[in-house]
């Protein structure tokens, strides 16, 4: 037996879902066979969830298919009679229909087509206008069986005049389902479960909400389980959205737990059966609760959520969402708890009563399914029934009518066309005729070829054989010189016979050699010791009195320059000058020195950092790293700056250039405030970077605020995205002056995305910033997995308890000294630079070692020579923020970390110690610990590498570009094309564009080159028209295909397009009063156009950079722009409208765009800084001169009609 079944499902609803799975269960256990189609709003999820076929709810064709095949139509359950979400009866039967409509719909079309219609379990009401009423009664009266899920919709019924003897009263067709078991959370109890919708019909009950929630968890110390009983994308039918909102504002929201929405109705019941009490909107939510004895405290925003209540006799646990009141929720939900055991045997007495309740009116429809669709007496319409299938019946005979009027237009149209192809017809003819004429010509001349082909032929047959003659004597040649080869390889085989004999001698001194370097090694280890001690000194010698004096002074040195005139200035500071140290001639000479010059395609990095690229490889290195390895060039500053000259170039790596910018010699950024002259002086510097490294396209990424002024100045002139790292809570390091980080809140405020290294400082990146990111630290996993050949601490024996990175004033070496002394058979081995005065008591004991800075490449050596690493910090304002490499690198190598518990240190990787005896006792576990537990810790480093983080970093930075579409038009110019698209490619840095070709059906050269390209680049895409469309509607169909864009280009194939060309164009856009922009080119018919120096191609790319030197910046209005490449706003398609398509081919539909962009007082600008080369003609030149004149013509003509004035020629540049 066949089923349609229409109802509310396929919209991620946990309760629908759960009735459509009830309704199934019982239509297989009467009829095995049952074959089922379900209507659906999500088909392929209806189908893969409960293996039924499923109809889209909206493809009336199908769905009527499926019902004239059909047994049985059956709709429900659940509340389907209301008018709740609004009522349109005109769409009944058509695509846009919904709600009643849609039910009334399939009722209708079940009764036209002779099929039986069950209502089954409906939900009735509330029903707001007669319209809706008098529909619910006709879908009731063409029913052959109808039950309704409770007493009041019974009632509903009888109120409509409806004979409710014919309808059976049953429950929700969920209590159908077997209890589901509770699902383990392991959560802190009691557990309140939550499930709430969107409702603000209702008004602003959320606060109320939120404030009941915030004292649970006061006063219980509970858990809050929220459940998405509907998790769609619309923001009405989205709960877990809902959920994060309310999450977000409770007092603790570690202690808040979420289920979302995973096709499953099981699911949520099991979480709701896991609770000890729940907070309830959802009618399904509240059953799902009582079913496993769970109490309910039910919020009712719809008549049917207090009904359920009533059945369940717990009508005192409802409370009106409107007007809803915080103390009276939480006071209901203090009572509900505590009164638990009681009401839950009173809530599985109900869920019994109304399951059998459910099952008495499952009978009734299985004994009605038994009886033989065809046996069944015809259903007798009733008054309302009969008024809707009439009503209905006129709208289709008035849409008939239409059509045929329709019909008749289309037939007068089709007439016309006929006239048009047979005149046509006679004018190809005619044209046929003369090209037969002109192939008898060409056929001629064919034939005088073939004559001069022959007596070419024999001429090239003596030639032959001359060069024969050549080959002969060349063998000859070729004889000799083997022969003086052959005495060759017998000289050389004695001669590698000796170099045999010194490789054996030299083997013999290599061993003698290797003994010596590892007593050299010996005595590196205690050099490397000697160092560290000498180390530890000069930082007592930091922390000394006299050297603070001594600092002071310095200061007041400086303080001098800054504030006495030049004359007094240099008399004061006689008696203090220090001779300074002269300059080496190489640096005198570095800006001059031309690097060598590799120009992606794709943005540059400019880094304004916290330390110096030479400084501990850490974060920053790392992460700029993998951008050069992605093809990115990066431009890393000093901390530091130069004196006279603007700017010094270093080579810092491959891919890395320094930057020192102009300012005070002997000055660091952490107590620098930039000046006015200063920051102009590297503005100046910037550019002159910029214009000598060809900068196009630039992320501009700070790392520390004291560079606020200088980046937000230059990412304001360069339109450079601007990006603030932030990677540290400055304010916890002593050399940052205080007004240096007074600028942080203003760099956050002017970023256009702020990255935060740890939670805490997402946080407050969050509070100011546009975009924040959290992107914790990470591992150079390959650098630090791998243990090295040579391990270093030879001899040492274990166990040896590690450290590696700075022994600062956050290094806690009261902690370590402890240890050491309670465990004195462990080793410590401490690997960095000491710059605390407390580490001088490390040095004291026989078992702890401080090597001093290490080279980073010999770091893997000393971490695999560790039993166990540990992070000995001090808790404070500036660690709680840190989230430590040290950690990733660690795990990297497998080693057992003992840490202090840091807030950002992640659970189950590490040993938590605070105290000296916790430390002890953890180390002594990470000694102990199976040796699986390495394989989990690198495993969790493998999860975080730099060159993850990076990718994550570089979508970000991606996505603040503003997405661009390129739209070339294209016809029969293959080679053109490519050249085209290779430049785009080549010379294009803005990151976030796409590239779509539409092709005016060109030849198959033309497809086979859009589709490798296609094949080998995601950002190209391609449209094929199947005619020769002409511009203006090519343009247009691929500005309007899918695809989400901001600004769009129109682009010429013949064009080839120059480096930065796009970022230039999108930089004269960002003035609102500009509304179409070009570039200037050496092919064009008016100002735009220019004279080069160059021929061919060959120095496009070199006048293209010196002009965008030139005219930085620079642009004039111009009457028209010819649209070999213009760009512009999408959204000013929305207000000027699209290309005018009645300009047939091409030619004048850009003179029409440009006035109607002005005529919306927008201006059109020709840029002078971009430059495009223009082949020209490559499309036209295809067409014979008569009919480039005839369209010119016919385009002209339409062009003078549309704007009733005279077509003006256009000017070249005077």
């Amino acid at each position: 037996m066949k089923f349609v079944i229409c109802g509310y499902y396929g919209f991620a609803n946990a309760g629908d879902e759960a009735i459509l799975q009830a309704l199934l269960k019982q239509l297989r256990l009467a009829q095995p066979a049952a074959d089922c189609t379900v209507l659906s709003g999500d088909p392929a999820a209806t189908q893969a969830a409960h293996a039924v076929a499923a109809l889209h709810f909206t493809d009336l064709d199908a769905i009527t298919t499926a019902l004239a095949n059909c047994d049985w139509a059956v709709l429900g359950g659940g509340g389907v009679l209301h008018d709740a979400g609004g009522f349109d009866p005109a769409s009944m039967l058509t695509p846009d229909h919904s709600g009643l409509a849609y039910y009334g719909g399939f009722a209708v079309l079940a009764q036209l087509l002779r099929k039986p219609l069950a209502l089954w379990n409906v939900g009735v009401g509330p029903l707001h206008t007669p319209a809706a009423r008098q529909f619910s009664q006709a879908i009731v009266e063409l029913a052959a069986f109808a039950s309704v899920r409770d007493a009041e919709s019974l009632e509903a019924l009888r109120a409509l005049d409806v004979p409710v003897a014919r309808v059976q009263s049953a429950a929700d067709g969920a209590w159908l389902l077997p209890p589901v078991p509770a699902a383990a959370t392991g959560a802190v109890r009691p557990v309140l479960g939550v499930a709430l919708r969107e409702w603000p019909a209702a008004g602003a009950w959320e606060p109320a909400v939120i404030a009941a929630l915030g004292a649970f968890q006061r006063e219980t110390g509970g858990t809050l389980q929220f459940v998405a009983m509907q998790q769609l994308a619309d923001g009405a039918l989205d709960d877990a959205a809902l959920a994060e909102r309310i999450g977000a504002q409770l007092p603790h929201p570690e202690r808040v737990l979420r289920t979302g929405w995973t096709g499953s109705p099981a699911q949520a019941a099991a979480a709701l059966a896991g609770c000890d009490a729940v907070l309830a909107m959802r009618y399904h939510a509240a059953l799902f609760a009582a079913q496993a004895g769970v109490p309910v405290v039910a919020l009712a925003y719809d008549p049917k959520v207090r009904q359920l209540l009533q059945a369940l006799g717990q009508p005192e646990q409802v409370l009106a969402l409107a007007g809803l009141q915080a103390p009276a929720l939480a006071a209901a939900l203090r009572s509900t708890l505590a009164q638990r055991p009681a009401v839950a045997a009173q809530l599985a007495a109900a869920a019994r009563r109304l399951g059998q309740h459910a099952q008495h009116c499952a009978i009734a429809f299985d004994a009605q399914l038994r009886v033989a669709p065809d046996t069944l007496p015809a259903v007798q319409p009733g008054p309302a029934a009969r008024a809707l299938l009439q009503q209905h019946t006129l709208d289709q005979l008035h849409g008939l009518l239409q059509r045929n009027a329709q019909l008749a237009e289309m037939r007068q149209i089709v007439q016309a066309r006929d006239g048009l192809v047979r005149s046509l017809q006679q004018e190809m003819h005619a044209a046929v005729a003369a090209r037969d004429a002109q192939l008898a010509e060409s056929l001629q001349a064919v034939q005088a070829r073939d004559g001069l082909v022959r007596s070419l032929q024999q001429e090239m047959h003596a030639k032959v054989a001359v060069r024969d003659a050549q080959l002969a004597e060349s063998r000859l040649m070729l004889q000799a010189r083997d022969t003086e080869v052959g005495s060759l390889q017998q000289e050389m085989q004695a001669a590698v016979a000796v170099r045999e004999t010194q490789l054996a001698q030299l083997r013999t001194t290599n061993t003698e050699q290797t003994d010596a370097l590892a007593q050299a090694a010996a005595a590196e280890v205690r050099a490397a010791r000697q160092l560290a001690g000498v180390q530890t000194e000069l930082a007592v010698i930091h922390g000394s009195r006299y050297w603070q004096m001594l600092s002071r002074y310095w200061r007041m040195r400086g303080w001098l320059r800054r504030v006495l005139p030049h004359a007094l200035r240099r008399r004061v500071l006689a008696v203090l000058r220090v001779p300074a140290r002269p300059q080496r001639a190489a640096e005198g000479a570095a800006l001059q020195r031309m690097l060598p010059r590799v120009l992606p395609a794709t943005y540059d990095v400019l880094c304004l950092p916290v330390i110096d690229w030479e400084f501990r490889v850490q974060r920053p290195q790392q992460l700029l790293r993998q951008f050069v390895a992605g093809g990115q060039r990066v431009f890393y500053a000093h901390t530091t700056f130069c004196s006279g000259q603007p700017v010094r170039l270093s080579q810092l790596e491959p891919g890395v250039l320094g930057v020192q910018l102009p300012g005070p010699p002997g000055v660091s950024i952490y107590g620098h405030i930039f000046g006015a002259a200063q920051q102009a002086q590297c503005l100046r510097a910037l550019q002159a970077l910029r214009d000598s490294e060809q900068i196009a396209s630039a992320v501009l990424l700070v790392q520390h605020p004291a560079w606020t002024s200088v980046a937000i100045a230059a990412a304001q002139k360069f339109g450079w995205q601007l990006v603030y790292d932030c990677m540290d809570e400055h304010a916890g390091f002593g050399n940052n002056a205080a007004a240096v980080l007074q600028q942080e809140p203003q760099l956050l405020a002017a970023c256009q995305l702020a990255v935060a290294s740890s939670r805490p400082l997402l946080a407050k990146c969050a509070a100011r910033a546009a975009q924040a990111l959290l992107l914790p630290n990470a591992s150079d996993d390959a650098h630090f997995s791998v243990a090295p050949a040579r391990n270093a601490l030879p001899g040492m024996r274990g166990p040896i308890i590690g450290y590696i990175g700075a022994i600062a004033e956050w290094f806690d070496a009261q902690l370590v000294r402890t240890v050491a002394l309670a465990r004195p058979q462990w080793q410590f081995v401490l690997v960095g630079a000491v710059s605390c005065a407390r580490a001088q008591s490390l040095l004291q004991l026989p078992n702890i070692q401080l090597t001093g800075e290490q080279p980073y490449h010999a770091l893997p050596a000393y971490l695999h020579r560790f039993d166990v690493a540990c992070i000995p910090f001090v808790r404070n304002a500036l660690t709680a923020a840190t989230d430590p490499v040290k950690l990733y690198e660690y795990c990297s190598a497998g080693k057992p970390v003992v840490a202090a518990p840091l807030p950002e240190l992640p659970a189950g990787v590490y040993y938590s110690a605070e105290t000296a005896e916790q430390f002890c006792e953890q180390v002594e576990c990470a000694l102990a610990e199976p040796a699986a537990q390495a394989a989990v810790r690198r495993e969790f480093a493998a999860r975080n590498t730099w060159a993850l983080r990076a990718t994550v970093l570089h979508n970000s930075l991606v996505e603040l570009f503003a997405r661009v579409r390129i739209v070339v038009i294209s016809f029969d110019n293959a080679a053109l094309l490519a050249q085209c698209l290779d430049s785009v490619r080549d010379c294009t840095t803005h990151p976030n564009y796409e590239v779509l070709v539409v092709d005016n059906r060109s030849s198959s050269a033309t497809a086979a080159l859009l589709a490798a390209r296609s094949a080998a680049d995601a950002r190209v895409r391609a449209l094929r028209n199947l005619h020769n469309a002409g511009f203006a509607e090519a343009a247009n169909l691929g500005l309007n295909a899918p695809g989400d864009y901001e600004y769009a280009v129109l682009l010429n194939d013949d064009t080839l397009v120059t480096r930065g060309w796009l970022q230039r164009l999108l930089r004269h856009l960002a003035d609102g009063r500009t509304g179409l922009v070009g570039p200037v080119t050496n092919f064009a018919g008016n100002e735009a156009r220019i004279g080069v120096p160059y021929a061919g191609t060959a120095g496009v790319a070199q006048f293209a950079a010196q002009r965008a030197r030139d005219f930085a910046g620079t642009a004039f209005e111009i009457p028209m722009l010819a649209m070999y490449c213009v760009a512009f706003r999408r959204a000013l398609l929305q207000s000027v409208g699209a290309l005018d398509e009645q300009f047939e081919v091409g030619m004048f539909e850009d003179d029409d765009f440009a006035l109607r962009v002005r005529a919306a007082g927008l201006r059109v600008l020709c840029a002078e800084d971009v430059f495009v080369h223009h082949v020209g003609r490559a499309s036209f030149g295809q067409l014979p001169a008569p009919d480039y004149e005839r369209v010119f013509s016919a385009n002209q003509q339409r062009f003078e009609r549309k704007w009733g004035r005279k077509w003006e020629p256009h000017c070249a540049r005077v």
